[in-house]
């Protein structure tokens, strides 16, 4: 679980054990909003989607490192 800090918009977060990641694209007091991605593939797992800030932190294994965003930077530029 991530620690209590900020969650900050522009930055991705990772679970572990679901290899995916989520780039935050919006936080208030209570949600946050954000676009899931596969790590293995780097594939959009669609639509922006929202949840309750704590529920957030709880999920969040730690903030993506730069290899892990490497893997989605890498990705996504394969599909363009």
């Amino acid at each position: 679980m991530l620690q209590r800090r900020s969650i900050i918009a522009g930055k991705c977060y990772v679970n572990n054990t679901r290899t995916i990641a989520r780039e935050v694209l919006g936080t208030s007091d209570q949600t946050v909003i954000f676009h899931t991605y596969h790590l293995n593939s780097g594939n959009s797992c669609g639509s922006p989607s929202e949840c309750m800030k704590q529920d957030f932190i709880r999920w969040a294994d730690h903030e993506a490192d730069s290899v892990e965003l490497t893997k989605l930077k890498t990705r996504k530029m394969d599909t363009l």
